[in-house]
C-alpha cells in the first residue's frame, strides 16, 4: 500500500519537473564551438589509435563505456585487455582516411562521431592485414574536467585478403 503523503510528494515532484522550463536551445555558434572542440579531441584519439598507444587511447575512454567490435561487446576493462592483446604483436598500424564523415552535436556535452576509414596493420611476424570499409560510430561525452571521452563505440570492419 502506498502511503498518501509519499504519493503526494511523488506527484508534486513529477508536476514540478513537467512544468520546468525546457533547457535553452543551443545557438549555431555554440553548436559550432562544441563540434570544434570534439573534432580536436577526436583527432587526438585517432592519433593515439594510429600510434598503437594503448595508454593514450584508454585515457580517453569513460568509466562505464561499452564497445561493440567484430560482433563482440566489451566494457572498459575488456577493451583495455583487447587493445593490449592487439597492440602487443603490432609493429605498425597506419590509419588512412580516418576522417570523420559526420559530427552530430546532441548537446553541450555529447557528440556522435561517425567515420569511415581504411587501415593497414603490420604484425611482428611480417603479416600485413589491410582492412577496408570500416564504419565507426562513437559517442563522445565531456568528462568532469571538460575533456571529451568515449562513452560508446561500434566498429564494423571487413578484412580484405592479401595477395
Amino acid at each position: 500500500m502506498i502511503r498518501p503523503g509519499l504519493f503526494l510528494c511523488g506527484v508534486a515532484a513529477m508536476v514540478a519537473s513537467a512544468c520546468a522550463p525546457a533547457p535553452a536551445a543551443m545557438t549555431d555558434a555554440e553548436r559550432a564551438d562544441v563540434e570544434a572542440s570534439a573534432r580536436v579531441a577526436w583527432q587526438e584519439i585517432v592519433d593515439a589509435m594510429g600510434a598503437a598507444d594503448q595508454e593514450a587511447v584508454m585515457a580517453r575512454v569513460a568509466d562505464g563505456a561499452i564497445f561493440a567490435f567484430h560482433g563482440m561487446v566489451w566494457d572498459r576493462s575488456g577493451l583495455a585487455t583487447t587493445i593490449g592483446d592487439f597492440y602487443e604483436p603490432v609493429v605498425s598500424t597506419m590509419m588512412e582516411n580516418f576522417a570523420p564523415l559526420q559530427f552530430d552535436v546532441l548537446g553541450r556535452d555529447a557528440v556522435v562521431v561517425t567515420s569511415q576509414n581504411t587501415q593497414t596493420t603490420t604484425y611482428e611476424e611480417g603479416m600485413v592485414s589491410p582492412l577496408t570499409m570500416s564504419a565507426r560510430t562513437f559517442v563522445l561525452v565531456r568528462g568532469e574536467g571538460g575533456e571529451w571521452r568515449i562513452l560508446h563505440g561500434h566498429i564494423s570492419q571487413h578484412i580484405v585478403p592479401t595477395d
